[in-house]
């Protein structure tokens, strides 16, 4: 769990590196959220983007439109707009009413973001089906009453990448294959899958152990310890077909942060995850809580309005959460 903060880092470089950055466009959510003493509230939701008709070759503005789950069916509404510099804004917007407490549930999955286009949902990267990989928000409003006769208003909201660590995964995995198949084309099938297999044993617990974290700091410790692993075992199938193949020279060639690929396209993210590439999207949060405020990790305050700023991809390797609590009565609180 962790509040997202606006950072640059080396998975950003990767998620940069696809079309959708390179075209130009740009994404932003701004979301207005009101919470009332009675339990009632409102909800505005806005999202900007720039020039979503040029995402890549085969991305056009209806499949952002799909993907970013903004269809109108959903209760969105669409304009167009130009920009004093020319350029032209789509915008996207949403407003939800909220009737009672139990009412704030609707808002799950109002953020919601799919990786891959729909015609792609069925497609596997490794052991990943592209349509699970998925944004999601979820919401929950509480109001518990207390004996002095005041009740406690706890609002909570997380943003979560569903398998968004494994689709990482995947595509560290995938350029790893695809680099054996360039470097060494004589192992067989079963062989790459060794090595593969290798690949995903050892990055899953470095994930776990914060490896991503690392590079967003740009330390690569982590990174290298488990590359040290893979080429050292890699290296142990490789030399069955190339005798000459040693660890140094196998950790070459898998070392996707060496200055010889930086900057180089990760395939998979421009062709198969156009939805996943946004994620650096930029969420600019605001929530109005009744009565007094005596708790929250919000980046900002401005009387009884909170503040949170996060990029969705925060969200890749932890869930965003966004918590606030309240009371409301007594001592002249309403």
């Amino acid at each position: 769990m962790k509040v997202g903060t606006r950072k640059d880092h080396r998975l950003k470089a990767i998620l940069a590196s696809v079309a959708i950055i390179g075209s130009g466009a740009c994404t932003e959510y701004r979301i207005e959220t009101a919470l009332n003493s009675d339990g009632s509230g409102h909800r505005s939701v806005t999202l900007e983007a720039t020039d979503p008709n040029r995402l890549g070759e085969d991305v056009t503005r209806r499949d952002f439109v799909e993907f970013m789950s903004v269809t109108e069916g959903n209760g969105w509404d669409h304009t167009v707009q130009v920009k004093s510099n020319g350029d032209t804004l789509f915008v996207f917007k949403r407003e939800t009413p909220i009737r009672d407490l139990n009412a704030w549930t609707d808002l799950n999955d109002e953020i919601h973001i799919f990786g891959a286009l729909p015609k792609n949902a069925d497609t596997k990267l490794g052991h990943l089906r592209l349509g699970d990989l998925q944004l999601r928000n979820r919401v929950r409003v509480s109001a518990p009453g207390r004996t002095d006769g005041t009740a406690t208003f706890i609002f909570q909201e997380t943003f979560e990448w569903d398998h968004g660590l494994e689709a990482v995964l995947e595509v560290f995995v995938s350029e790893i294959e695809r680099f054996a198949v360039a470097v060494y084309p004589r192992l067989s099938s079963q062989e790459r899958g060794e090595i593969l297999g290798i690949a995903r044993a050892t990055l899953w617990p470095a994930f776990e152990n914060g490896m991503l974290d690392q590079l967003f700091e740009e330390d690569e410790e982590l990174w290298n310890q488990a590359l040290d692993q893979i080429s050292r075992l890699a290296a142990k199938t490789i030399r069955t077909k190339y005798p000459d193949a040693g660890p140094e020279s196998v950790r070459e060639r898998f070392d996707l942060f060496s200055e010889e690929f930086e900057g180089e396209v990760f395939e998979p993210f421009d062709r198969l995850l156009p939805g996943f590439s946004l994620a650096g999207t930029s969420v600019s949060f605001r929530l109005t809580m009744p009565g007094r405020i005596t708790n929250t990790n919000a980046h900002e305050r401005e009387n009884n309005t909170l503040i949170w700023e996060f990029n969705t991809d925060d969200a890749i390797t932890a869930p965003v959460v966004l918590l606030a609590e309240s009371v409301v009565g007594g001592s002249g609180i309403n």
